[in-house]
This record gives structure tokens, sequence and C-alpha cells, in this order.
């Protein structure tokens, strides 16, 4: 295994992992710069800083058969490569340019190179050639499935992006409109930092937590393809009534699942029965009354191995105004953890799932309103648009202050605000 030393620690390595050998740096010398061409890469200058806006230092590498690898030399603008002896030369571009910041990399079946390098997705063909394939208002990493498929990470909005061979229009990879599409695990979050295939031809997705802070908690997503012998289990829809939960769950291994609706520690609706690969439903009957619940997963799969899900959910049939002014909470706070935004006092119901309340700052004049609803499935999203005349709109245009977009509330309610 091959990693990248985040250039925001001054950490200009690569370093390799292997079984029996441990860690040990292949290419780099820790300062930053560019020279070393057509010596051993150890003693090469490398600039692996990232571009402004990547939370997570990120550089694309593929390794190679024979044991050498492809890098992007982000901030020197450059592809480079390290043969299985270690030594290292320029493949493509360089300081004079003409790429920007190469980031992500991506082996082709033809012995070429597709590179994610601002707002273009790039060609580097074997003879170091570089063709423009098309323009992706995307920066992140890139992977190539089986078919040739370009799967590109929008690590700013947590999406992911495919590029289909011939083709120069990207369309999302995920269809969050279609959440029982086969194995698809990623539906509801994504980190779109740094991609990669597995064995299996599974989609692996990493990136920061809160991508708003330079923070060093990563989430890892997988999106199988197909059946895998890892065994993974997730709530892909869920309804609530009066007197039951009925939940559409997907599971890679057969087993036994277990499903549970919880309040306040207490299990107030469970059904546990053998489910196959692929997606079940399950029903718990129980009393549910207009509150919050954890509704919980387990799937105990047939060869032993345990996997989880869970999510918060709102029993009420209808939101109320005072039900979305708890949710949202009186105070917002700034990226910078200082109140600057409050809750105004005007609010308005949409139908019997929606209500949508002023946020104001300092003065009195509207500066924005939250969005509340909440989904059938007991979920409450946010999401914001600019105050206009009149104050509220039936069919707003909605905006994503900062990227956040559509947000999920819990039982807890607030949670960041941000001015667009």
């Amino acid at each position: 295994m091959l990693s990248i030393g985040e250039g925001f620690y001054g950490e200009h390595f690569i370093y390799r992992w292997s079984p029996g050998a441990g860690v040990s740096v292949v290419a780099g010398t820790g300062v930053e710069g560019y020279d070393g061409d057509g010596g051993p890469a150890r003693e090469a200058l490398l600039d692996l800083t990232p571009p402004p806006g990547v939370v997570l230092g990120l550089t694309g590498i593929v390794a190679r058969p024979d044991g050498g690898f492809v890098f992007t030399d982000t901030g020197n603008g450059a592809v480079r490569a390290v043969d299985a002896n270690g030594i290292i030369r320029t493949i493509a571009g360089g300081p004079a340019g003409p790429f920007r910041t190469p980031l992500g990399l991506a082996a082709t079946p033809d012995g070429s190179h597709l590179v994610t390098d601002w707002g273009r997705l790039r060609r580097v063909g074997p003879d170091g050639t570089i063709k423009t394939v098309a323009r992706v208002d995307v920066e992140g990493d890139v992977v190539v499935t089986a078919d040739g498929t370009a799967v590109i990470g929008e690590p700013e909005r947590g999406e992911l992006w495919r590029l289909e061979p011939g083709s120069r229009t990207l369309r999302p990879y995920l269809r969050p409109e279609r959440p029982t599409d086969t194995f698809d695990f990623a539906a509801r979050e994504t980190f779109g930092q740094g991609l990669a295939l597995d064995p299996h031809g599974g989609l692996l997705a990493v990136g920061p937590l809160d991508r708003y802070e330079d923070s060093a908690s990563v989430g890892l997503t997988y999106v199988p393809n197909g059946p895998t012998p890892w065994t993974l289990a997730a709530l892909r829809d869920a309804r609530t009534s009066r007197r039951a939960v009925t939940a559409v769950i997907e599971s890679t291994q057969p087993g036994t699942a277990t499903l549970e609706l919880v309040r306040r520690g207490r299990i107030v609706a469970r059904v546990m029965r053998p489910v196959a690969a692929g997606h079940s439903t399950l029903r718990a009957v129980g009393p549910i009354r207009d509150a919050w619940y954890d509704l919980r997963l387990v799937l105990e799969s047939a060869h032993g191995t345990t996997a989880r899900d869970e999510v918060p959910v709102h029993g009420a049939r209808a939101l109320t105004v005072p039900r979305a002014r708890r949710l949202l909470g009186r105070y917002q706070g700034n990226l910078d953890g200082v109140v600057r935004y409050r809750l105004g006092e005007d609010c308005r119901r949409f139908g019997r799932r929606r209500v949508d309340c002023e946020i104001r700052s300092g003065s009195e004049d509207c500066k924005a309103v939250a969005s509340v609803t909440l989904g059938r499935s007991g979920v409450v999203l946010r999401r914001h648009y600019r105050c206009r005349r009149p104050r509220f709109q039936r069919h707003p245009r909605f905006i994503a202050p900062f990227g956040v977009g559509v947000q999920r509330l819990s039982r807890f309610g607030g949670g960041l605000w941000a001015e667009g």
C-alpha cells in the first residue's frame, strides 16, 4: 500500500507499507521543491502541498504491476513516475505547465492516466501527451472502473460523479432518488476526497467528517459492486405509522436481521427474522408517538460477522410551527463558533410537513429562510433560501451556504448556519 505525506505539515514524502517490511519512505526527502529526475526517488524533491479548499492533503497515486508507481506532484504541476528500481522521472507537466494543480490520478486500460486538474479532467497518454477529456466542476480524486467509467469525487459537497467512456458529460454516480438501487450503500452520505477500488470492484470513498474544519476525523463509505465477502447492512427507507415502523433494508450477506425502534434507551418496537442478500422489508409493531426515536438495524450474518446501521426519526404525522422552531434551535452558530444569526419570529407552514422560518442577523431585515421538511420516513431535513418579496416562497430556489446544501436534523436540533 502506498501513502502520501500531507503537504500541510511539510511531509513531502511517499510511503510504502507492506505486511513483511512495514512502513518505508520510497520517494521524497521531506523538503519542498522540484528536482531529482533521473536519480533515486528517495533523494528527489517533491511538492505535495494540496490546493486551497482541500481539507485533507490528497495526491493521486497509482501502483504499477512491476512494483513502481505513478503520482501527481501537485505543487509542481507534474505527473511523475518511479520505476521498480526506485528511479524517478517526470512523464507529464512540470512547473512551466500545462497543469495547474493536478490532484486525482487513475490508470486506464490502454496505459494512459486520467488526472483531475482545476475543473478539468485530463488524459496523459503513454507517450506523455496531454488532452482535456471534459470540463468538470469538481476537484477531487478519480478512479476508473472495469468498464472504463471514470468516477470522480467532489470533496467540497461530498458527491460522486461518473463519466462514461466516450462521453464528455458528468452524471451522478449515485442516484439518491432511487435509494433501493442494488448495493448502493452510499446514497445517504458520501465522502468524495479519496477514492479507491477493492478487488471485487467495489468503490471506497474517504474524506473528512467535517468538510469545513481542518480535522483529522475522516469517514469511509463503501459502495459494493454486487455481493461481496464483506458483511454490510444499511437502512434504505422507512415509513412510520401510529402502530408500526416499516423499513427497507439492504445487506450483502444472508443472515438474521433485527430492527428496533428505540426511545430514550427503551425498545418500543422490535422484529427479528432471517433475510437474504439484497433488499428485504421488515415491519416492527409498537405504539409510536410524536417524539424522537432511534431506528436501529443489526445483521448477524451466516458467517458470524455483524453489521449495523442507525438513523434518527421523528414519529410526528405533521410538522407544526413550534416543533419546527425547536428543531432549528433559537441561535445558529457561524463557522468560527460565534453566534451571529438568530431565529426570527415569523414562520409559515406549507402543507402538513413543511415549515419555513426567518433567519435574522443584527438588523431586522430578513437575510434568509430555513425550510424544514418532515419526510414520511420520519427523517427531518433543512434547506435554505434567500428572502425576497413576498418574504416566504412556496417554490423557492434553494441555496447551499458554504456547500452545506440539504442538512439532516437530529433530536438535538440546531446545527451550523452561515449566510450564503
